[in-house]
């Protein structure tokens, strides 16, 4: 298995065992904070989430976008450096033209709608893929509109058969002053065509308000570190099953796990 592959396999196991433990604070068990930073002159802004050490993918990945940044993940060295994956970019990226033409879009890659409401929908940029093994895609969402919002996907083939389909389960890391979501992680997933094959396969997205991240900043310049607030949200047209039969949706996520575990 290469380093990206293991990346993202210890990425979407960890976000299903979150989605699946119910409790008062149920990312704390496998994320332990959200950071956000940006630099003095406003124009380099990068947002990311640290896992416990009870995920400890020993291998990083960039994934380019373009020349201003990169959707990132950082290995787990101790207790002290552990996995983690987020996004940095220069905030120039936000008024390339070849952006601007892309089709806006509204939704995850499922075709379920984002976990926060932004004013304009987002311009979806395609970072890169892992071809073998775990198979997976990497996406970039920037807003080109407002530029308030940007945010990171990945679609992991290896979700398709253990996670509910059309399913969103979302947690919120911080509000901003308006008691609105301004860092969400985002477990969504497979999308089936009609026939119930697999049209797109299902992962984790995280979405971060640059702008709201700053005011709650403040004059500090020093790297903002975000424990995770509120409880779940799970959207669907299950998601009131799910909700009611929290057994059920930690019974999905440990076949997720397991399958996920299983690759080579």
């Amino acid at each position: 298995m290469t380093g990206a592959q293991t990346v993202f396999r210890s990425l979407v196991i960890a976000c299903g065992l979150l989605a699946a433990s119910c409790n008062d604070n149920p990312a704390a068990k496998f994320i332990q904070k959200g950071t956000f930073n940006l630099s003095d002159d406003l124009m380099n802004a990068s947002f990311s989430l640290a896992f416990t050490d009870q995920v400890q993918a020993p291998f990083d990945a960039t994934f380019p976008i373009k020349t201003y940044g990169s959707v990132f993940a950082t290995p787990y060295v101790d207790a002290a450096h552990t996995f983690e994956v987020g996004m940095n970019l220069n905030l120039q990226a936000l008024y390339d033209n070849d952006f601007a033409q892309m089709t806006p879009t509204s939704t995850l890659p499922n075709g379920m709608s984002f976990p926060v409401k932004t004013p304009f929908p987002l311009i979806e940029v395609d970072a890169g893929s892992i071809v073998s093994g775990v198979g997976a895609k990497v996406l970039a969402y920037l807003d080109i509109k407002a530029f308030k919002w940007l945010g990171l996907a990945t679609m992991v083939r290896g979700l398709d058969k253990n996670f509910p389909a059309n399913l969103e389960v979302s947690q919120v890391f911080l509000f901003d002053k308006q008691g609105a979501p301004a860092l969400v992680g985002t477990f969504f997933g497979p999308k089936l065509a009609n026939d119930g094959t697999v049209e797109r396969s299902g992962g984790l997205a995280i979405f971060a308000n640059v702008k709201a991240l700053a005011e709650l900043r403040g004059s500090s310049r020093q790297p903002m570190e975000i424990r995770p607030e509120g409880p779940l949200e799970i959207r669907g047209a299950r998601a009131e099953y799910y909700r009611t039969h929290p057994a059920e949706l930690q019974k999905a996520a440990e076949a997720m796990a397991k399958a996920l575990s299983e690759l080579k």
